[in-house]
């Protein structure tokens, strides 16, 4: 015993304990508090009192150092009663006795202490004292202020004890104290020497023998933070919040870390419009704040609420939003005193879905709460994102001024380099002052915003409004003015481009509506005061730039796989990443709403899918490199004029109607081989409010006729004699109705002419060309049976239709999905007469119900979207397989998009629940026009004029019962096979035989 503990033994564990500090090998504290036990048993059994105070105080350092606060309180405790009884004189000892005793009691009792802590520090100012333990007081009582919003003496302490801390060496000490600086930093929202505080703390604690993963997850954390909500630079807070999770699990950090590190990132990847990341980071904080979380966590699950509110809000799930938004403002209200941040968050989130909602009142009253309590408490971040918000609801200059005022003060203030912030101040700026034809101010503010966008050059939305806004100030030269609109769309596709995930690039899409209208008006006015074709063809351009994007890429890969001299493998190894991705979504979905699901379970499914996800970003990233051309060909391309798909596409006898809507203005461009029409309205409201009272006419099969004639006179134009067809291009709300029921002059619009629509001008062109390259009209048709809801009539339509067209049919447990996806890609026709299901809160779940042969027997659109169908027509007579959740770029997510993407080049399909028996009989007219070689839509128009005519009673001959049918894409006749003509043939003869012998049969 002797030889383990003699005082140069003693001394030397003492310096190991400070070097432990120095170097940060903390592993070997374990093994020190046990040596400091031995060596309190050795000096009390000797009777040295001094040193075995010391190895109790030694004891107890290395007890908190390994997170046992109680062991060490009382070791201290020992300590100071044995200092006192013994009458030590160590001034040093003494003060370090006095300071962990105060520290361990906090960190045991969970209370803060503030006058002891104070007073011990204000004791040893001026007294002989242990130089490292007062800098570590220092920093302790830095942390104190923090709690009390003393920011200035916090920063005071901390910068005095780091000066020790880096002149000594003890560089795990001058990593945490850099930590506590940056919040102190933050606290007075001092954005730049916040990071500093931060980045430095991390940079010191990466050099450590064995870094503090806690201390690197919670820099690395805020630094994130930082980033996304002070700076907006989303991309390098996506970078520090995945390293802050790393940390956070190397160190086996508690549950409430991971959720502060998923909720971040969820609103990180938001930001970046990457929709699919947010959501399942913002599922998972939720996921374990709710389980694991205790009551006492209340603001992390608040938070969590928050966050997955803001995601369902940002993707127009209102009803959702607001439900998650609730939960979390009662959680916060319930548990926190008015005057707090935490309130101003609540109200503030509250706020942006009420606004979501279109709940301006409840909107406003939640955003001045916010503004009114932040400006009391200081807390200019949550005052500066609610007088945005209140900005953009005012409709007083004079409001709007003052409230422009205040915010350039707290800009000047508290956040000089809060990128974000500012850029979107001076958009709104911006929006003002060209409202108000303020053209000074105007000019000005766009010379701001440039400076601001050049600084941080990652804001894709932003720089896309900013061209706009250019646009529209600096419009006078009209050679510059097309030149800088060519540009503008360039900008559009090259941001449209950066997102691999169809998901996201909607996601994003949805975004350019407001930019695009505020050029296209500026284009239109130019045409109509100089009558330049020019502007045709950019108004052209910028109404068809942000249509159906995702789909035409869709297509123009599907193409370009058959073309390219790209590896099979790669084409293969992309599809099955897909697929991987795609199976486990859809495993979420199926098991979060399972009576078997278990919460660990549906997070390790979430994590699966992040790592899918991350390698096939990681494929596409290698692929781009290798194989340039293969990335490419998924990219969209600058938009070619309408020149060439006027001469070569559209026939004499045909119109194409482009829309685009925009609020209350709305444009009509109408493309045929006599004229280019381009019209500006500013009757949208009206129209919005007419296509919907006609939507519920006819679900209600009420009376539609005026209706449909005061729509008509707004919407459809007036069209020559000779025209037999028009195809329409929708956008927004005009997408829900079919315009063969608009009623010009009495008449339905389709009794005049035959009606396709068409997801682009571009998809289209698109569509037309892979039919040139298939002459496969193989025939496959398929009719369920069904235990519940049947369809009675579903059979009989596909055995009707099968003695028409010829081909295979399965029906009842036959048409099971197997069989489906078997055949899907054999056929050059498909038939489908099924139960179909729309999901509008995700539409990659809608889904296409077939036998009960299997467990799963619901075909999704996700699993349609992977599927390779390289079919001339896919007839989807099934209810609602063309309506779906309604998005500003793609336009209806209906089940039929699905079979477009997959590479069938025309589809006919539903917009609502169609009945049953009139659908097959108008199923078997159809088909047998197509057989007579009429092209699709106007095999569909005289299957329609067909059932009217022979309908015998008046209730059936509503709208509801055979318009609900529409086609879309090439509407083409059908290309002939040798064995088709055969089997025409042999099926006429056949007939005319019948019809002869039954005849005959008659007259004897």
């Amino acid at each position: 015993m002797v030889k383990l503990f003699d005082k140069d033994v003693f001394i030397s564990l003492q310096d190991t304990f400070l070097t432990v500090y120095k170097v940060g090998n903390m592993s070997k504290m374990t093994a020190l508090n046990k040596k400091f036990e031995q060596a309190v048993v050795f000096f009390d059994s000797i009777h040295d009192y001094q040193n075995q105070i010391n190895a109790l105080h030694y004891l107890g350092r290395t007890s908190l150092a390994l997170s046992k606060p109680s062991e060490a309180y009382h070791s201290f405790v020992f300590a100071d009663s044995l200092y006192q009884y013994h009458k030590i004189r160590d001034n040093k000892l003494k003060h370090s006795i006095d300071y962990y005793k105060v520290y361990s009691k906090v960190q045991h009792t969970k209370k803060l202490h503030f006058d002891e802590t104070v007073a011990v520090y204000e004791k040893y100012k001026t007294k002989p004292r242990d130089e490292y333990v007062f800098a570590l007081s220092e920093e302790y009582l830095a942390r104190v202020y923090i709690d009390s919003a003393y920011y200035d003496k916090a920063i005071f302490n901390l910068q005095n004890a780091i000066q020790y801390f880096e002149k000594e060496g003890f560089n795990l000490s001058a990593s945490i104290a850099y930590s506590v600086l940056g919040v102190a930093y933050d606290g007075k929202e001092d954005i730049e020497n916040s990071l500093q505080a931060y980045k430095k703390s991390v940079a010191i604690g990466e050099q450590l023998k064995e870094p503090n993963y806690s201390v690197l997850a919670s820099n690395s954390y805020n630094i994130g933070l930082m980033y996304q909500d002070r700076l907006g630079n989303a991309v390098k807070a996506i970078d520090y919040l995945h390293k802050a999770v790393d940390y956070d699990k190397a160190s086996e950090a508690q549950q409430s870390y991971l959720v502060d590190d998923y909720t971040s990132l969820a609103a990180a990847y938001l930001a970046k419009y990457d929709f699919n990341n947010a959501k399942i980071y913002a599922e998972l904080a939720l996921s374990i704040a709710k389980e694991k979380l205790p009551d006492t966590e209340f603001y992390r699950k608040a938070i969590a609420y928050f966050t997955l509110s803001t995601v369902h809000a940002d993707n127009n799930e209102v009803v959702e939003a607001l439900d998650f938004a609730q939960k979390g403002y009662d959680l916060i209200i319930k548990n926190t005193p008015e005057k707090h941040r935490y309130v101003c968050n609540a109200n503030l989130h509250l706020g942006n879905v009420h606004l979501k909602n279109k709940d301006t009142l409840n909107a406003i009253t939640y955003f001045k709460k916010t503004a009114q309590i932040a400006k009391e408490i200081k807390r200019g971040v949550f005052e500066v994102q609610a007088n945005k918000q209140l900005i953009n609801l005012s409709r007083e200059p004079q409001e709007v001024r003052t409230f422009f005022s205040r915010q350039d003060a707290l800009f000047s203030e508290k956040f000089e380099d809060a990128f974000k912030y500012k850029m979107e101040n001076e958009l709104q700026k911006l929006s003002f002052y060209e409202r108000n034809k303020d053209t000074f101010h105007s000019k000005l503010t766009y010379a701001n915003l440039s400076k601001l966008i050049k600084k941080e050059n990652f804001y894709a939305e932003i720089a896309i409004q900013l061209k706009a806004y250019e646009i529209a100030i600096f419009n006078n030269n009209s050679f510059t003015l097309k030149k800088e609109v060519q540009s503008f769309i360039k900008l559009v596709i090259n941001s449209k481009n950066k997102y691999q995930n169809p998901s996201n690039k909607v996601f994003f899409s949805n975004q350019l509506k407001e930019p695009i209208a505020k050029v296209l008006q500026i284009v239109y006015y130019h045409f109509k005061k100089t009558n330049d074709k020019d502007y045709l063809q950019l108004a052209y351009q910028l109404i068809e730039v942000n249509k159906n994007t995702v789909l035409l890429e869709g297509l123009q890969y599907v193409s370009f796989k058959n073309v390219t001299g790209i590896p099979k493998e790669i084409f293969e190894k992309e599809e099955a990443l897909q697929e991987k991705i795609n199976n486990n979504y859809q495993y979420i979905h199926y098991y979060k709403n399972s009576s078997k699901a278990n919460q660990d379970s549906i997070r390790k499914l979430f994590h699966k899918q992040l790592t899918y996800e991350k390698e096939y970003a990681t494929f596409l990233l290698d692929v781009e490199e290798k194989y340039p051309n293969y990335a490419n060909a998924k990219k969209l391309n600058v938009i070619q004029d309408y020149s060439n798909f006027v001469k070569n596409k559209i026939q004499d006898d045909e119109v194409v109607l482009l829309y685009f809507i925009d609020g209350t203005i709305w444009y009509r461009l109408l493309l045929s081989q006599k004229e280019v029409r381009l019209e500006q309205f500013k009757t949208g409201k009206e129209v919005l409010k007419k296509t919907l009272q006609l939507q519920e006419n006819i679900k209600q099969r009420k009376t539609i006729a005026s209706l449909s004639k005061e729509l008509a006179n707004m919407i459809a134009p007036k069209l020559e004699p000779n025209i037999k067809r028009i195809t329409v291009i929708a956008d927004d709300f005009l997408n829900i109705i079919p315009f063969e029921i608009l009623q010009v002059k009495d008449q339905f619009l389709f009794e005049k002419v035959a009606v396709r629509y068409a997801g682009s001008v571009q998809l289209l062109n698109k569509q037309m060309e892979m039919m040139l390259s298939n002459t496969n009209t193989d025939w496959v048709g398929f009719a369920p049976q069904y235990v519940t809801a049947e369809l009675p009539n579903n059979e009989r339509e596909v055995e009707a239709v099968q003695e028409i067209i010829g081909g295979k049919a399965y029906v009842k447990t036959s048409a099971s999905k197997e069989n489906f996806i078997a055949e899907s890609s054999q056929n050059g026709i498909i038939h489908l007469a099924t139960h179909t299901e729309l999901n509008q809160l995700n539409p990659m779940f809608n889904q296409m119900r077939f036998s009960n042969t299997t467990k799963n027997n619901s075909l999704t659109a996700a699993e349609v979207y992977n599927l390779k169908i390289p079919a001339h027509l896919a007839v989807l007579s099934s209810c609602n397989t063309g309506f779906g959740k309604l998005e500003k770029s793609e336009g209806l997510m209906s089940m039929s998009r699905s079979f477009t993407y997959a590479g069938v080049s025309s589809t006919v399909m539903s917009m609502w629940k169609v009945p049953d028996k009139e659908t097959s009989e108008i199923m078997v007219y159809f088909y047998n026009n197509l057989t007579l070689g009429k092209p699709k839509d106007e095999a569909l128009q005289l299957a329609k004029l067909e059932y009217l005519e022979k309908q015998q009673d008046e209730d059936l001959k509503h709208p509801y019962y055979w318009a609900g049918f529409i086609v879309a894409g090439n509407v083409e006749a059908l290309p002939v096979a040798k064995s088709y003509w055969i089997y025409v043939v042999f099926s006429t003869l056949v007939l005319s035989l019948g019809i002869f012998f039954y005849v005959k049969k008659k007259r004897f």
